[in-house]
């Protein structure tokens, strides 16, 4: 399994909410600069629920819940709200392959104030769901 937060950027990408490498990044939040402009979105994964494990044959199964948080920082308000609103409207309960459920974790998104430089933010957070499974020795 990849890393959660590339699956979600990718999703963002092909829904054409934002584009990686130009206003979508993966990891925490970067200053404003040459390369990450003030109207941008960053993808985090940080943790979930813990995983539901189950005898499959000597092998470790389980369903695994990793969450996701997608922050939205845009230079005014009311396109930022969209912006945040358009994450989620391109993630909960969509497909994205590998995962059989993605679930926002809120309804709306969480406005968080204001950065150093007066941009504003919101996050939007998911609880991704797939199936783990190792093979045994």
């Amino acid at each position: 399994m990849t890393n959660p937060a590339d699956d979600v950027k990718n999703q963002l990408n092909t829904k054409n909410v934002a584009t990686s490498g130009t206003n979508l990044f993966v990891g925490p939040v970067r200053p404003v600069s040459q390369y990450v402009p003030a109207n941008c979105l960053f993808v985090l994964a940080y943790g979930g629920a813990p995983g539901e494990r189950f005898l499959s044959g000597g092998a470790k199964t389980e369903n695994r819940y990793p969450a996701v948080q997608v922050t939205v920082r845009w230079n005014d308000f009311p396109t930022g709200y969209a912006k945040a609103r358009a994450v989620y409207d391109a993630l909960d309960a969509e497909t994205i392959s590998g995962y059989w459920n993605v679930k926002g974790l809120q309804s709306e998104p969480l406005y968080i104030g204001q950065d150093e430089n007066g941009n504003y933010r919101w996050t939007v957070n998911f609880e991704l769901s797939y199936l783990y499974k190792e093979e045994g020795e």
